[in-house]
């Protein structure tokens, strides 16, 4: 958790193209987040990420504000690729949470930047509230619940923009994510209408074959 932006900032470095990078060596991954989907709803959670971003992150073309995007963050000392998404969503949104599953998803490279992609599903999306922890609210401005079908192929909602990873993210994992749907959204669980907001505002390389996806018995 960081206390003030500028905190942020000096204890994250930005490669020289531009992307924000955590521990590791050369080949490691740089940075990991997490697309939360809610078996109760069959709804996906989009991050509405800050104005403050774009503000203070000047010339920084790889780390705009105002967009949706995933919930994520450079890695930390320590954690793997999946607890770091999952302590960055913890940090963004406030959710502790329990985590139905958590699967790898779309590996984004460009360079030696890797960011690695996950996919979770949480029981209940009224769970999942915008309360971010006191150093990550500069972060984002809320977060947003949508049916798949208002982002599948698409790179904005409701007229404000993906951010570039979301966008190849719900391109590169589409098949992932409509086998996850059908696997965890089931008739117990009626899809509700609409979508709700909720907050103030509320060469890529992929870890496996999108088409070849099958999913895992969970233990």
């Amino acid at each position: 958790m960081y206390r003030t932006f500028r905190q942020w900032l000096v204890e994250n470095e930005f490669d020289d193209q531009g992307f924000w990078v955590g521990s590791g060596g050369k080949d490691a991954i740089k940075a990991s987040g997490v697309l939360p989907i809610a078996a109760d709803t069959g709804r996906i959670c989009l991050n509405h990420r800050s104005s403050a971003v774009s503000n203070l992150v000047k010339g920084r073309n790889n780390y705009p504000g105002e967009c949706y995007g995933v919930f994520g963050g450079a890695m930390k000392d320590g954690l793997s690729p999946e607890e770091n998404a999952k302590q960055e969503c913890a940090e963004e949104t406030g959710y502790h949470g329990p985590w139905i599953m958590f699967q790898p998803a779309f590996l984004f490279q460009k360079g030696s930047f890797k960011y690695q992609n996950f996919i979770g599903v949480i029981p209940t999306e009224a769970k999942m509230a915008f309360q971010p922890e006191s150093g990550s609210s500069w972060e984002s401005e809320g977060l947003v619940w949508v049916d798949w079908h208002e982002v599948a192929g698409k790179d904005s909602y409701r007229g404000m923009p993906f951010h570039d990873g979301l966008t190849i993210l719900l391109k590169s994992s589409a098949s992932q994510i409509e086998q996850i749907l059908k696997k965890y959204h089931t008739e117990d669980h009626p899809k509700l209408p609409g979508a709700t907001g909720v907050g103030k505002g509320v060469a890529a390389k992929p870890v496996h074959n999108p088409e070849d996806w099958s999913l895992p018995m969970e233990d």
